[in-house]
């Protein structure tokens, strides 16, 4: 969805040019990103309705068929 991450680490990957957006990857806020540069932030779904530009209902419904999910 976002390609290579610029860095990594244990806990969270970094992307842009300078690593302004983060995915927590693990630890006690795994599943949340957050954009530095716009101050916004939220969980692995609006991560996608962000990207894909679709609503939370199409998200799902994606998301279930792409990964099989019930």
């Amino acid at each position: 969805l976002l390609g290579e991450p610029k860095s990594t680490s244990r806990n969270e990957w970094r992307y842009g040019h300078k690593g302004s957006f983060v995915i927590q990857v693990s630890g006690e806020k795994a599943g949340l990103w957050h954009d530095f540069e716009l101050g916004k932030g939220g969980d692995l779904i609006q991560l996608y309705m962000r990207e894909t530009g679709c609503d939370f209902r199409t998200a799902l419904e994606r998301l279930s068929r792409e990964y099989h999910m019930t």
